[in-house]
């Protein structure tokens, strides 16, 4: 599948300089002033980057040389006079008639920081004119304009400026206008323009192809444009005729263009996207962007699939004092392959009602279970089961806390039966206390909840649990012992129950914990390191005695995987349906290494286990009552080598089968930002045993490959491929990649094809795929 699409919103921000009427370096400063600042910096900072994301703005790194700009001559030293005053300097002058004042040789011009040179300088009072000629070079803070000539109306603003070529160092562009209109203050007209950020030959700042002679020099892309007309009073700008070129060859035309002179987007047409699938066909996307309000946008496009039909699709985002959202909608109607109509919708919502109360929602619907396999590109789009449906409520303060929610689900997957499908939640209701702790004192805690669940089929109701708790903490530097007591009650109003079950049953259960643990340090060297060795023994006791609970339903509570945190957990089930009775005793050391100068964790191993004095009878439907003395053995090791390689692993031991039940370990080799390679093996005998390997690597100095790959060993199929190429210079880059991933739950694969084009401080083309490989390959670095 190739997806080309890029919604480009330009932007474009202009300066504004103070104009003095009478002064010849004022007046050239319009000039400055357009050139630099309008639709140069429209080109530059085109891209609108996606919500939640961080852009650092385009790597410059690759460029073999700075921009090479002419030395300032030196002029009469400014030190101690006023910054408004402007210094003049000339070979000879002289003055015709009272009316014409006339300087010649080495021109210069200074004022502030603003520096003007030329060849020759006339200014006519009569008539109210300046005319500048030859070597006209104009500097100012982080831009460079030379040309050949300017002409000045003092009385109507009017200016112009032939063959002029400018130079943006903090945009790292540069271009030429053949000529510059300027009627007032407020208009600009350039004709036959040129852009680019490819990095100039010496002393030519051209943004076109090099003479014959120095091919070795052209510029990679470049920009054209046979007109551009900018207006601030109407905060716009056009231009005509519009072509970008890579290498000569034209890669994007447009006969109109329209963009905004400040931050504000504006409404128009974005750039097409295509794409071609073996399941969709050829597919073509046009966007268009609505600019509502400042706080409010939109966006529509028509996604034309030739094996399908057309889909209509939109985007609505808003941004008020109280949250911002948005709500998509997908509709494609009549779909000729499946002969129905295919819908998709998600409202999104997020907010701040105060400083304690937040909001937040989420609503999904799709049409039918087969739409992401259809319609998406991504292994975990294609394999959802269900969709949440929530909204969020919650209050965050000194000393209290809550959080209501109402909570339903759309099944996707049909195979989920009935009587397995999630309850809703209308409503869910938490509560509790937050009270900071004191140390040799009784400390107070209390935590509640109340939720009513409800389904289709199935045992119906509402269950209250509450929890109040009291502590003891006694702490010191090197130890702790935390005993506490806590009366877990819950109790149910249930419908639909099974004759002979009761409808309200309820359940009183105390919890005591004895929570202690030492830590030791001690100084150690190696080589010329220092380094803090740290051993931490832990100590965990709990109690929960047994009470009967299979007259209770099961609505949201399951078992929790068992890691290291579960040494030292309370309560061996999640949700308020069961409270697990036991009697035992945790076990565990931790050993760390740290860098005594950034207290940097260098090396850490952990091993734990638990003892269980009694056996556990409280269980879910379907399991036995657990007989085991002991937990399996848990262990974790964490290494960081050499500051370019990292380990991680973790393994579960079983005493009883003398086997493991649950390995994982991940390797990852990181020397540089531009290497990292990463292996990784996880075992579950449970459920599954997969192992994977991830990396990007420089093939050259532009050239990279970046890659994934997981394999399912019971099954001996790969899950997922990933392949791609990576092209990065001074100022374009390019990506390709190829993945190969399991698209449903019947074991069917998928083929997707990306490609990206960037130019740098212009815009780029094709889907944007640096997340997708910061999720696929750990520790990647996008460039571009």
């Amino acid at each position: 599948m190739i997806y080309l699409q890029d919604n480009v919103i330009p932007r474009l921000p202009f300066y504004r300089t103070r104009l003095v009427r009478s002064r010849v370096l004022a007046i050239l400063a319009i000039i400055v002033v357009w050139v630099c600042g309008t639709w140069t910096a429209a080109l530059s900072e085109s891209v609108l980057a996606p919500e939640d994301s961080v852009d650092n703005g385009p790597d410059w790194s690759l460029c073999e040389s700075d921009y090479w700009i002419p030395p300032r001559h030196p002029v009469v030293d400014m030190e101690g006079g006023d910054p408004s005053s402007i210094y003049l300097s000339a070979d000879e002058s002289s003055l015709l008639e009272q009316n014409i004042l006339t300087m010649k040789g080495n021109v210069e011009v200074r004022q502030g920081d603003k520096y003007l040179s030329a060849d020759l300088a006339r200014y006519n009072k009569s008539a109210g004119t300046v005319d500048i000629q030859g070597n006209v070079e104009v500097w100012e803070v982080g831009r460079y304009v030379s040309g050949e000539s300017a002409h000045i109306d003092l009385s109507s603003k009017e200016s112009r400026l032939e063959n002029a070529s400018f130079l943006l160092m903090d945009k790292h562009g540069h271009g030429t206008a053949r000529r510059v209109h300027l009627p007032d203050s407020n208009r600009m007209t350039a004709r036959n323009a040129t852009y680019t950020t490819c990095t100039p030959s010496p002393g030519r700042f051209g943004a076109k192809p090099a003479n014959n002679q120095d091919t070795e020099k052209t510029e990679s892309w470049w920009l054209t444009a046979k007109k551009i007309k900018v207006d601030k009073v109407k905060d716009s700008g056009t231009a005509r005729n519009v072509t970008v070129k890579l290498k000569n060859i034209p890669i994007f035309y447009t006969p109109y263009l329209t963009f905004p002179l400040s931050d504000k987007r504006k409404t128009g047409f974005l750039v097409p996207g295509f794409g071609i699938s073996d399941i969709n066909g050829v597919e073509i996307t046009t966007p268009f962007y609505w600019n509502i309000a400042p706080e409010q946008d939109a966006t529509f496009a028509i996604r034309a699939m030739a094996d399908r039909g057309a889909m209509l699709q939109g985007e609505y985002r808003y941004l008020t004092r109280i949250g911002t959202g948005k709500v998509g909608l997908e509709f494609l109607p009549d779909d000729a392959l499946r002969d129905e109509n295919r819908t998709a919708f998600r409202f999104q919502h997020t907010g701040n009602l105060s400083a304690q109360w937040h909001t937040d929602m989420d609503f999904n619907w799709i049409s039918d279970k087969n739409y992401f396999e259809d319609m998406g590109t991504s292994l975990d789009m294609s394999s959802t089961r269900f969709f949440e449906r929530r909204a969020d409520l919650r209050y965050s303060g000194d000393r209290w806390w809550a959080h209501g929610r109402i909570q339903g689900y759309q099944v996707v997957d049909d195979t989920i039966l009935p009587g397995s499908r999630p309850y809703e939640q209308l409503p869910q209701l938490q509560f509790g206390t937050r009270f900071a702790e004191h140390n040799r004192t009784f400390n107070f805690q209390f935590q509640g909840e109340w939720v009513n669940f409800q389904r289709r089929t199935g045992v119906t109701g509402t269950r209250l649990d509450l929890t109040p708790s009291v502590s003891y903490p006694m702490r010191t530097a090197s130890t702790f012992l935390i005993p506490k007591l806590s009366l877990r009650h819950t109790q149910y109003n249930l419908s639909g129950t099974e004759a002979g079950k009761p409808d309200s049953p309820t359940r009183t259960l105390p919890i005591f914990s004895l929570d202690s643990g030492i830590f030791l340090d001690r100084e150690m060297r190696l080589g010329k390191r220092a380094y803090t060795h740290t051993l931490e023994p832990r100590l965990h006791y709990l109690f929960v005695p047994y009470d009967n609970q299979d007259d209770f339903p099961v609505f949201d509570t399951s078992e929790y995987t068992f890691n290291f945190g579960t040494l030292f957990r309370e309560h061996r089930f999640s949700g308020g349906d069961r409270v697990g009775d036991t009697h035992q005793v945790s076990l565990a050391l931790t050993t760390r290494l740290l860098d005594e100068q950034t207290a940097e964790e260098i090396f850490r191993v952990s091993v734990g286990q638990i003892q269980y004095l009694q056996d556990r009878k409280v269980h879910l439907l379907g399991k036995a009552v657990d007989t085991d003395n002991s937990s399996e053995i848990i262990t974790e090791v964490a290494a960081k080598i050499a500051n370019q390689w990292r380990f991680l692993s973790g393994l579960q031991y079983s005493v009883q089968d003398n086997t493991a039940t649950r390995t994982n370990f991940s390797l990852r080799y990181k020397p540089d930002e531009q290497r990292v390679f990463n292996l990784g093996y996880r075992y579950d005998r449970a459920h599954e045993e997969q192992a994977n390997t991830s990396f990007r690597w420089p093939l050259g100095k532009n050239w990279g490959a970046v890659g994934r790959w997981t394999y399912a060993l019971p099954e001996s199929r790969t899950m997922e491929t990933v392949i791609g190429l990576e092209y990065d210079s001074c100022c374009w880059g390019a990506r390709a990649l190829m993945q190969r991933f399991l698209s449903s739950t019947d074991g069917d694969f998928s083929n997707a094809f990306f490609l990206q084009l960037e130019l740098k401080g212009l815009a780029g083309i094709g889907r944007k795929t640096d997340r997708f490989l910061e999720r696929t390959v750990p520790g990647y670095r996008n460039r571009f």
